[in-house]
């Protein structure tokens, strides 16, 4: 690691041994938890779990072996940071759904503690589960988040979502019906896109009701589509500081920066319209009182 830091390696990518027991890793100390917690307002990420069972073409996640923390271990680490800071939390976990009786104890353990919780989690259009969202919900699950990525069949397959437009739809519709609100994530800009498969995206989008996120494409090192980007289209940076969800870093064939930049604020313009909404009824409602 001195070496690594000392001299660089550019040619490839540097991957560690995962640890099987992540309840090895202690808690951070309220010094170190200062560092990461003190101050913020905004929500305050956790992690339960490593590892996705999923191959996404454009994720750079390489571990598809599931760790988890035990319930305890987690449930020591939210009293702590409850205590100390406040109480919106995000489970930053691939899929906080995966493994439905450890999250089900979880929420067991921080409902009989009465631990006032408000909190965020990532889900997966294939792991529903009605009961465990409603267990979640008591909990204090105030948003689902589920990454459709595209509207279209063609590109789910290709970026190897594992499921089809029809089982998201339905899942979306299923969680609606236990009252959670969702924050549907989308990209745009896979490899093998086309103005049509992106126009499937934003018109897929627009038709639900709920919170979204729209993000470009990134075509990581190490990634599937990294691999086969040049087959697809081009890849216009190689300058990773600007490898985000808000820098164009790779083109379709066909595809231009324009027609990309329109599609994305497409789907995000309704986001940007409720936000400024809530925050002019947020100063007159201070006017008033």
């Amino acid at each position: 690691m001195l070496q690594i830091c000392l001299e660089g390696i550019k040619d490839r990518l540097i991957q560690g041994e995962s640890l099987d027991n992540l309840d090895r890793i202690p808690i951070e100390s309220e010094d170190l938890l200062d560092v990461l917690y003190k101050g913020r307002q905004a929500r305050l990420h956790v992690l339960g779990a490593r590892g996705c069972p999923f191959s996404c073409a454009f994720c750079a996640e390489h571990s598809r072996k599931i760790r988890l923390h035990s319930v305890e271990y987690l449930f020591e680490k939210l009293k702590l940071i409850v205590r100390k800071y406040h109480n919106l939390i995000f489970f930053s976990d691939d899929i906080f759904t995966l493994n439905k009786q450890w999250a089900y104890d979880l929420c067991e353990s921080i409902l009989r503690a009465k631990l006032k919780l408000r909190f965020f989690a990532n889900g997966h259009i294939r792991y529903f589960d009605r009961n465990l969202l409603i267990q979640m919900k008591k909990t204090g699950l105030e948003r689902l988040c589920y990454g459709i990525e595209s509207g279209n069949q063609e590109i789910l397959k290709l970026i190897r979502k594992g499921f089809t437009v029809e089982e998201a739809e339905e899942t979306i519709a299923r969680t609606r019906e236990t009252g959670i609100e969702m924050n549907l994530l989308y990209m745009v800009g896979n490899m093998g896109e086309t103005q049509q498969t992106i126009q499937d995206t934003v018109d897929f989008a627009l038709s639900h009701n709920t919170q979204k996120w729209c993000s470009y494409a990134i075509p990581f090192p190490g990634t599937e589509f990294r691999r086969q980007a040049v087959l697809y289209g081009k890849i216009v940076s190689h300058d990773y500081d600007l490898y985000t969800n808000d820098h164009i870093n790779y083109l379709p064939h066909g595809v231009s920066a324009e027609f990309l930049e329109n599609a994305r604020n497409k789907i995000l313009f309704e986001l940007y319209q409720r936000y400024s909404v809530r925050q002019r009824l947020s100063r007159q409602l201070k006017r008033l009182f």
